[in-house]
């Protein structure tokens, strides 16, 4: 009996403790090329894929049908909130091809509790009644949605185009958006208005907009003042779109000075979007020597960045660790990066 109990022991400690196969996970879609995770080490993005279930493939496949999108969005949040994260979010975000096809890249987002007062750092949101300003806003809104189809259609490209502002994003050269242009030209003469809305209207939308729409001021210095306040907006496109402003201006006006620390604090906010565009500022600083030490401090951050499928965080943070390393190490090659950044603190 003795001999039987210990076989049994033997038996169960060989098969017992060997770990239950993992479901498989269901194919993405063909126009889905990766699903990353970040701001936690507790799960991998398939574990949370599992966790999420046929939900998420739905909402994978609904992205022409905004309304289930939303709810499914909404309780795939609440349900990743349950496993103890302050803040919860997938972006799906969408890549043209120079055809107009679009590749589509997933990060869900989170904060740990632990990090919530470290990383969701935005003001309370502003709560006055404030309605567009001589059509703006709205002529700004044809505008994008305008040069969305002309890009689809392959009637203007993705690269980047003369500008008469601080930024826009299609220009104006196309006779089907130079219209707006003459509209734009009259934000000027509302500056005061529109940095009052950008600070104080309760419509998020109206708010990012005129982030937007600050853009077209003469002074750049002026614009760069009036955006940076918006980093710390409650609502991700309002913070999206003030980086977009400035991360145009890094790039294409050295004369016009970007403080660097507001882009550096931005690199771990909880959004794809946030650190997209932190990332896109610091890369038009990243070649100014000065500035190098600042952005070397963040070593670890961008290795982290890096180690992301996401185009818009991965490019970026490959782009900026070469140069202001002089190493062309793999992008893939994280070990290479790990080994640099450790020889910074000797």
């Amino acid at each position: 009996m003795h001999r039987l109990l210990t076989l049994l022991a033997i038996t169960c400690a060989a098969s017992c403790a060997r770990p239950h196969p993992v479901a498989p996970l269901a194919p993405l879609p063909p126009d889905v090329k990766a699903v990353d995770v970040y701001g936690t080490t507790r799960y991998s993005a398939d574990d949370l894929r599992r966790m999420l279930g046929p939900r998420f493939d739905r909402w994978l496949a609904a992205i022409e049908h905004d309304d289930m999108r939303r709810q499914l969005q909404d309780e795939m949040d609440a349900q990743l909130r349950g496993l103890g994260f302050s803040f919860a979010h997938l972006a799906q975000i969408g890549y043209f091809s120079d055809a107009g096809a679009m590749a589509y890249y997933v990060t869900i987002d989170l904060v740990e509790a632990d990090d919530r007062a470290r990383r969701i750092v935005f003001a309370a949101a502003p709560t006055d009644e404030l309605a567009d300003v001589d059509g703006l806003a709205a002529a700004w809104d044809a505008y994008a949605a305008k040069g969305v189809e002309l890009m689809q259609a392959g009637a203007i490209g993705n690269q980047r185009v003369a500008c008469p502002a601080f930024h826009c994003m299609f220009g104006f050269d196309h006779p089907a958006l130079a219209p707006y242009g003459v509209t734009l030209a009259k934000v000027p003469t509302h500056r005061d208005e529109l940095i009052q809305r950008l600070r104080r209207a309760r419509d998020p939308k109206l708010r990012a907009t005129t982030a937007f729409l600050l853009a077209h001021l003469t002074d750049g210095a002026d614009v760069v003042a009036q955006e940076l306040p918006a980093l710390r907006d409650p609502d991700s496109m309002v913070r999206n779109n003030a980086m977009r402003v400035l991360q145009d201006i890094a790039h294409n006006h050295p004369e016009i000075a970007v403080p660097i620390e507001p882009a550096l604090a931005a690199l771990d906010f909880p959004e794809t979007t946030d650190r997209n565009k932190a990332l896109a500022m610091l890369e038009g600083m990243s070649g100014r020597s000065e500035l190098q030490p600042a952005i070397r401090a963040h070593a670890a951050q961008l290795i982290a960045l890096l180690r992301l499928q996401q185009p818009n965080n991965h490019d970026f943070a490959y782009a900026i660790l070469k140069t202001i390393s002089g190493r062309a190490y793999g992008e893939r090659d994280y070990a290479a990066w790990e080994r640099w950044a450790a020889s910074l603190h000797p």
